[in-house]
């Protein structure tokens, strides 16, 4: 082989190696960035940060993905990993995100749930001051409302005091009903 052919053939692998080098490089980046956002949503999960814990794994999600889609990563095994680790993140993010619906309804029944019980304590001090039809509406609103959790809530301990307040307040607004009956003409 002469030198020149030599010469070329060195020239022509010198210019294309550096491109395969600057895309395993962008390979490996990526998914190293990815594994980094991973550990970064955890920490966001412990802090309960679960917004952008979502946001970081989705961010992984795509990284992984991006890095998947390179033909030219330092390893097989980190190209192949890259498709599994991508659905992991986005499988922890619709995780994240589940729990927190799940959260916003509990954190609602439980809010409604101390609402009526403060609307019965109201329609209580109306019936001390012999505000019949005020205590009556007070009980009355405050046993719907806990009937509508009684009602949203899954079976647990919420739903069960829930249904014993409504039949309570129930109970106790028609106890002044039947008083109010009673005593109409004295």
């Amino acid at each position: 082989m002469s030198i020149k052919k030599i010469s070329a053939l060195i020239f022509i692998v010198c210019l294309f190696a550096p491109v395969q080098r600057v895309m395993a490089g962008q390979c490996d980046d990526l998914y190293n960035i990815a594994k980094t956002n991973i550990e970064t949503a955890k920490t966001f999960v412990n802090q309960k940060n679960y917004q952008k814990a979502q946001e970081l794994y989705l961010n992984a999600a795509s990284q992984f993905e991006r890095a998947a889609a390179m033909n030219d990563c330092s390893s097989k095994e980190m190209q192949e990993n890259s498709m599994n680790n991508a659905e992991y993140c986005r499988k922890e993010a619709a995780d994240i995100k589940d729990n927190a619906d799940k959260g916003a309804v509990k954190d609602k029944l439980l809010n409604d749930f101390n609402q009526a019980k403060d609307i019965y304590n109201q329609g209580v001090d109306q019936m001390n001051k012999h505000q019949w039809l005020n205590a009556i509406s007070s009980f009355d609103q405050a046993a719907a409302m806990w009937g509508q959790v009684a009602a949203e809530a899954p079976a647990s301990d919420l739903r069960n005091k829930a249904l014993q307040y409504a039949k309570d307040a129930s109970d106790t607004a028609e106890l002044i009903r039947e008083y109010k009956k009673r005593n109409l003409y004295r």
